[in-house]
């Protein structure tokens, strides 16, 4: 069987979307006419679109189950496939498989056949898996040369307590795969998925929320800050996330932290210390990554690489002291990798 669409994958075609819970229409909806697409969370996603539909909602939407997660309950991957199909996905995905680290490469090849039986029947249809963060960082050519031969396309969910690509080598593990392997996706991801899109795969699903920037696999403690509630700003000049308190703590900077994006009409960021802002925080966080993702994509190919790599140099000068000595920023080895990729 092939899928719904007769037309080609937007979503194969150096495209992102908003990672979205299944459960928030508005939000769903909000997020598609920033992004390229949405990415719906969870098995409930197919009739949440369909439900959006009938109503006149039109736009492109992916679907993960989250199957490589054992706290979700599994699913018939015949139905699981055809629900998507019936709300209209621009491709459909397996429910996914988790892929632990194992040296031998096993568990890999594993994961890879389990992928390739349950889609026998679905001849377009995209593999997806999460993978322990540590196949790019130890075995990124072994993780190539295994997803070369799925003659599909296949979607990554990057998996790590707090950020897959801050450890050691794991942006260049990244480019090696995207570089080599073609149609690829990285999903559940943060603005690395944009990256990743510099340097040739097709997608990336970015999430609004910390639990959505990366799969925490089972056993392990996911990270965030327990102690600040307040909300997490995406701030461009930096290239990352911050609480609202961290940014209320820092003093007058080189550099203004007022927001010139619509959504903010060039009020400052550390506003949202208040914690009444919580929802135009949010606003500013989507708008921001969507302007980012237009900017890079909307690059010529050729300059991509060069204009990403000075845009994470120039983010780097914008760390250190925040205004005072006693307060030293210090950029996040994910930002330090890309800009030196």
């Amino acid at each position: 069987m092939s899928t719904a669409n007769a037309a080609p994958p937007i979503t194969l075609n150096e495209t992102f979307s908003f990672y979205v819970p299944s459960s928030n229409a508005s939000l769903i909806a909000v997020c598609s006419e920033l992004s390229d697409a949405v990415t719906v969370k969870g098995p409930q996603g197919p009739a949440t679109i369909r439900a959006m539909r009938d109503q006149g909602w039109d736009r492109t939407a992916l679907f993960d189950e989250g199957g490589y997660d054992p706290k979700v309950a599994a699913v018939d991957t015949e139905a699981w496939l055809d629900d998507q199909a019936r709300a209209g996905a621009d491709r459909l995905l397996s429910a996914g498989t988790w892929v632990p680290w194992d040296p031998t490469g096993d568990a890999l090849v594993r994961a890879i056949d389990t992928e390739m039986e349950r889609l026998r029947r679905w001849s377009d249809a995209s593999a997806l898996l999460a993978i322990d963060h540590r196949w790019l960082t130890r075995a990124p050519m072994k993780l190539v040369e295994a997803l070369t031969g799925l003659d599909r396309p296949v979607s990554l969910v990057l998996a790590h307590p707090t950020d897959p690509l801050s450890a050691t080598s794991a942006v260049d593990g990244l480019i090696t795969l995207v570089s080599n392997v073609s149609d690829v996706a990285i999903l559940r991801t943060d603005h690395g998925g944009l990256g990743a899109i510099v340097y040739g795969a097709q997608h990336a699903a970015l999430g609004l929320l910390g639990t959505y920037r990366h799969f925490v696999p089972v056993g392990q403690q996911g990270g965030g800050k327990l102690d600040d509630r307040t909300a997490r700003v995406f701030i461009r000049e930096m290239l990352d996330w911050f609480t609202a308190l961290t940014i209320a703590g820092w003093g007058a900077l080189s550099w203004d932290l007022r927001c010139d994006l619509t959504c903010c009409d060039g009020q400052r960021l550390d506003r949202f210390f208040d914690e009444r802002l919580e929802h135009e925080a949010m606003v500013h966080n989507r708008t921001a990554l969507a302007y980012l993702a237009e900017e890079i994509l909307s690059a010529p190919r050729d300059e991509r690489r060069r204009a990403f790599s000075a845009m994470c140099s120039q983010a780097l000068t914008r760390y250190g002291a925040m205004g005072k000595l006693s307060m030293v920023t210090k950029p996040k080895p994910q930002l330090v990798q890309w800009a030196f990729a």
